[in-house]
């Protein structure tokens, strides 16, 4: 019983190393929240194609020599190409950006950040957790489809 209080210190001081929040639920998930990551091909049981509504940084948390950056980044949807997604307002999901500390010394280049406003990209999801996984991810034209 003594270690309770122990422990429930240790995780207000150091943090719980959990995401932020977001200021609005999320239908989708990316794993590990990674805004760039390996698709998994086929690991999907739905693909939609949506264009990026808004990425909107909503947190910042640090840890050693890195500053992480928390978006909610919404995606309207424009189609459905394979199985079924019956939430009609698209995705909403978190997406993470980390970034060294500008004390840390480290420099690197980095890809742009890849959710855009008007980037229109077919998602790969598998339903089968809850919420449903980013399976892959596809950048498509901008023209609708």
């Amino acid at each position: 019983m003594r270690s309770i209080p122990l422990v429930l210190l240790l995780l207000v001081l150091g943090g719980c190393g959990c995401p932020p929040l977001p200021p609005e639920p999320v239908n989708a998930r990316l794993p590990d929240h990674a805004a760039i990551y390996v698709d998994r091909p086929g690991a999907g049981d739905v693909v939609v194609v949506g264009r990026c509504t808004s990425s909107t940084e909503y947190a910042v948390t640090s840890q050693g020599d890195w500053n992480h950056h928390w978006y909610l980044v919404r995606v309207e949807l424009l189609v459905v190409e394979k199985g079924r997604w019956d939430d009609s307002r698209g995705l909403t999901f978190i997406a993470v950006d980390g970034w060294p500390k500008p004390e840390s010394g480290i420099v690197l280049d980095k890809a742009p950040w890849p959710y855009r406003t008007g980037r229109v990209y077919a998602f790969t999801l598998s339903t089968a957790s809850k919420p449903p996984l980013v399976a892959g991810q596809e950048h498509r034209s901008l023209v609708d489809p």
